[in-house]
């Protein structure tokens, strides 16, 4: 019964930005959200620099890399098997994160107006296969009859 409250689609390529928002409001809810927003480097640095004991160094350092994992777990929990390759190679919960986002999430402003852009330089070429009827500029060159 407590899957179904954490239930997260599989992320599959398809509507990232969706999948996204609902990783961060159930990392969030099991007080993860910060992992993905620091690298661990960074966080164990800070650990090193705190005025601590060191056997409170040691403890806190271990606490980071256990929610760590814990997140990384959640992640690679909700990517489906065709999108694994992006998290297989890295080491955090953080560079997964970070590899997913740059991959999949759309640029803004400057993205859109690319594809704008692409939209408006696309061609109608009269030619014998209607597939290749549509081509962008400086793309394909298909055999044209006329």
């Amino acid at each position: 019964m407590a899957d179904d409250k954490n239930k997260v689609p599989l992320f599959d390529g398809s509507n990232f930005s969706n999948w996204k928002f609902r990783m961060e409001t159930l990392l969030d809810e099991v007080d993860l959200l910060d992992i993905l927003e620091i690298p661990m480097n960074v966080s164990v640095e800070a650990v090193d620099a705190a005025e601590i004991t060191a056997q409170d160094k040691v403890r806190k350092k271990e606490q980071l890399k256990k929610r760590d994992k814990k997140c990384k777990s959640q992640i690679v929990q909700r990517v489906a098997d065709s999108h694994l390759e992006y998290a297989k190679d890295k080491e955090t919960a953080f560079e997964i994160w970070t590899e997913l986002k740059n991959t999949f999430e759309r640029q803004g402003l400057a993205g859109q107006l690319l594809l704008r852009k692409e939209l408006l330089l696309m061609k109608y070429i009269v030619c014998s296969n209607e597939i290749l009827g549509w081509v962008g500029v400086g793309k394909i060159k298909p055999f044209v009859t006329v």
